[in-house]
């Protein structure tokens, strides 16, 4: 048997510390479960050595009992001198043959259950040395492995140590630094502030003074407005008067008239009573015309009066909204210049203190990057420095961890290849003493089928002779002879045939019966067939007679 190849590399998971110690069990379970296999196989093949070995017990036994019924044939009268050369050599072979196949079964028998024991006890030896082996090889890496590391540990922390050290140092510079800064900051901060303040007092003050300027030429304009208008309000009124005097002086001119002429008319109306009705209304008309004229007049002057006033307002109105529209323009002007004035300066202001906090700023942002950034340098080499190390001890602890586990494995590999073929021997061996078995039960066919051939032989021996000698005297000699024949043909008839015997220890089939027994005893005594003894269970044993296979000698 060819062994399997060995694997290169490991199949177990590498873990930090080495090959993973579950796996590492797992597969030495595996490898006592196998070896318990073996021992299970092996066991099998002794058991059916055993049974090997009882059924050549048992064919010995019949072959002995062939040999007695041959004994009891032989001291026959009738055929003792019958029996052929070929026949007494044939039952000397097979008993020879049988005899040599005994011992090469029992030879083998105890050379595979030697072997297998041996193979066994080493295989198990050396299972439980190999396992004691890889537990000690383990627990030594591993007890070499957490040394380095906690040695290599003990110098990273003081490196780490060191560092931490080094950078408080820079720490401490780094945060005098930055208080440096921060103190000129607050300095500049300071001066700008107060350059700021100066600033919004200056522009204040000239905000103040342009306000009391805007409300001096405001008053000034609101005066001014003021006498406009009140002189506008006078001449209205003075215009106004005077046009309500002409008025009542029309108005009184008119009623006047108008009396005048109503007195006329009253008289005329008086002395002329019967044109009364005409002269009432030439007078009612009259009055009418005076008073449509009058109310004209009036209405014509008032009209005239209030346009004039009207005018006289709206152009008071216009020239107050004008002065007051000049004014409002001009202390606009005057407070959108102190107020962009004031925006231009106080943005100045804001402009200095936002570049000054800025660079105060960027100054404290680059002394905390570049401490940051040593930090972390600082920090990146001691994690480097750590993990190479802790790498380079892991990848040591692992080298040497996958070596001697290779070598272990490779040592397992090599036992559980050698038990394989040790299997597969077992196997064979099993195989033969099967075939073995075979060849015994087509020998004891052989024999059996020899034997039947020497009965029927031996039967027309008898005929012959009971034929050829038919005298009184011997009729119950010849009739005793007859009767013998099948009786003593029952023994060997009933020679068990060890194929059909119980193996129940073995898988193979037992072989079919045959009837070639039967079938010889009918044709050597055909006309006697109620005189036949009727063998038990066929062959008088409880067995079947074992079908005979070709090819026997």
């Amino acid at each position: 048997m060819v062994a399997p190849e060995k694997p290169q590399h490991p199949a177990f998971a590498v873990t930090r510390k080495g090959y993973d110690p579950n796996q590492v069990d797992a597969r030495i379970a595996q490898l006592t479960s196998e070896l318990k296999t073996t021992s299970h196989g092996r066991d099998e093949a002794v058991a059916t050595a055993g049974e090997l070995t009882k059924a050549l017990t048992t064919a010995q036994a019949e072959l002995s009992e062939a040999k007695a019924a041959l004994v009891r044939v032989t001291s026959s009268p009738a055929g003792a001198g019958a029996i052929s050369e070929r026949v007494r050599m044939m039952v000397q072979l097979a008993e020879d043959e049988i005899a040599d196949l005994r011992r090469s079964a029992e030879a083998d028998a105890a050379s595979t259950r030697a072997e297998a024991d041996r193979y066994a006890h080493e295989t198990q030896r050396a299972a439980d040395k190999a396992a004691k082996e890889s537990e000690a090889e383990r627990q030594r890496l591993l007890a070499e492995t957490h040394a380095d590391l906690a040695a290599r540990s003990e110098a990273l922390d003081a490196r780490i140590a060191a560092a931490e050290k080094d950078l408080a140092a820079r720490q401490a510079d780094l945060e005098s630094r930055i208080a440096a800064a921060e103190a000129d900051i607050a300095t500049r901060t300071a001066a700008a502030d107060e350059e700021i303040a100066a600033r919004l007092a200056d522009l204040e003050a000239r905000l103040k003074a342009g306000n009391e300027d805007i409300a001096t030429r405001t008053a000034a304009a609101d005066a001014d407005i003021a006498a406009r208008t009140a002189a506008a309000n006078e001449d209205i009124a003075t215009r106004t008067a005077a046009a309500d005097a002409e008025i009542a002086t029309r108005l009184a001119a008119a009623e006047e008239d108008i009396a005048t002429r109503t007195a006329a008319a009253d008289a005329e109306i008086a002395s002329r009573t019967e044109a009364a009705d005409r002269a009432r209304a030439e007078a009612d008309q009259a009055a009418a015309a005076a008073r449509a004229e009058a109310d004209q007049v009036a209405l014509i002057a008032r009209t005239q009066a209030d346009e004039a006033a009207a005018e006289a307002r709206a152009k008071a109105d216009a020239e107050s909204q004008h002065a007051r529209l000049a004014a409002d323009a001009e202390a606009r002007r005057i407070r959108d210049e102190k107020d962009a004035e004031a925006l231009r300066v106080r943005t100045e202001a804001d402009e200095a203190a936002a570049q000054a906090r800025a660079e105060a700023d960027a100054a404290a942002e680059a002394a905390r990057r570049a401490a940051d950034e040593e930090s972390a340098r600082l920090r990146a080499e001691a994690d480097a420095a750590a993990e190479a190390a802790a790498a380079q001890a892991r990848a040591e602890a692992d080298r040497r961890a996958s070596e001697e586990i290779a070598i272990k494995k490779a040592q397992a590999e090599t036992a559980l290849a050698d038990a394989l073929q040790k299997q597969t021997e077992a196997t064979e061996s099993r195989t033969l003493a099967l075939d073995l078995r075979t060849k015994v039960a087509d020998r004891i066919a052989a024999t059996n089928e020899a034997v039947q051939e020497a009965l029927r032989f031996l039967g027309s021996q008898e005929e012959e002779a009971a034929s050829a000698d038919p005298s009184p005297a011997d009729a119950p000699s010849q009739a005793s002879a007859p009767t013998a024949g099948p009786s003593q043909t029952s023994a060997p008839t009933a020679a068990p045939s060890p194929t059909g015997s119980p193996a129940p220890a073995l898988p193979q089939p037992t072989p079919r019966p045959t009837s070639s027994t039967s079938d010889a005893q009918s044709t050597a005594d055909p006309q006697q067939p109620a005189e036949q003894p009727t063998p038990r269970n066929g062959n008088g044993n409880g067995r079947r007679p074992g079908r005979p296979r070709a090819g026997r000698s």
